[in-house]
């Protein structure tokens, strides 16, 4: 019984995280990551993926590039059909395997 008790609990704690709808969206994203001295250079540094949902808080990001729990980064959203990106600063809020498939699922926040 405690079992169910504390899953349920668990459930309702990261329910509580999300603000706000989100939505589904086509679009494509690119950064790379900020140092307290200016951008990092370097192709290691460089992020892309495909954004899952969107709200006004952040977004979803499916990539296969590595990246650190906190980092900020220097981001362009690229709506669908777009050649021209929005520019925006995030951070890095989680990471999980993608459940299913390959890469990684991450949680960004939009700070600008």
């Amino acid at each position: 019984m405690w079992r169910a008790v504390v899953f349920l609990e668990a459930v309702k704690r990261r329910r509580e995280k999300r603000s706000g709808r989100r939505y589904p969206v086509p679009w494509k994203l690119q950064g790379r990551g900020i140092s307290f001295l200016g951008f990092r250079h370097g192709d290691e540094e460089a992020l892309q993926g495909r954004v899952l949902n969107i709200n006004h808080g952040g977004l979803c990001l499916l990539t296969e590039q590595p990246i650190e729990k906190s980092a900020v980064l220097h981001c362009e959203i690229f709506p669908d059909r777009s050649h021209v990106g929005i520019p925006t600063v995030m951070e890095v809020r989680w990471m999980r395997q993608n459940p299913d498939g390959p890469g990684t699922t991450v949680g960004l926040r939009f700070l600008i």
